[in-house]
């Protein structure tokens, strides 16, 4: 995550709202949903939890944080930090590891990602 990752700081109110504590899947689902937004994952903290936790949200065109799982007031400043994944990518992993998350699920490909590090279409342009 370091090393392909970088910092999203600006977040908007997502137009639609997922389920708590499954950010991946709604992450997922929305990226089927709305063709313009990309899927992120990586790390955030937010306001009451002071502790860097893996996490998926989606992001605009704009380059802004829209996040359907972290809704409530507690959440709206929010800091992000992870890498912006290719659609085909989600979606080819998805298959592939039968969930959602990327990085959390690393090891069901062998530990492919960290042999190997991301395949060439992997990373949004």
């Amino acid at each position: 995550v370091l090393k392909y990752g970088e910092p999203f700081l600006e977040r908007v109110e997502p137009p639609f709202r997922g389920q708590p504590k499954v950010c991946y899947q709604n992450c997922f689902d929305a990226l089927l949903q709305y063709p313009n937004l990309e899927y992120c994952e990586g790390f955030a903290i937010d306001d009451e939890l002071p502790i860097a936790v893996s996490h998926a949200w989606l992001i605009n065109p704009e380059g802004k944080v829209i996040d359907p799982t972290w809704t409530d007031n507690k959440s709206k400043h929010s800091v992000y930090y992870g890498i912006i994944f290719n659609r085909k990518y989600v979606l080819e992993m998805a298959q592939i590891n039968k969930s959602y998350s990327i990085l959390e699920n690393f090891y069901k490909n062998d530990h492919l990602i960290l042999r190997e590090g991301f395949p060439p279409h992997a990373l949004h342009p």
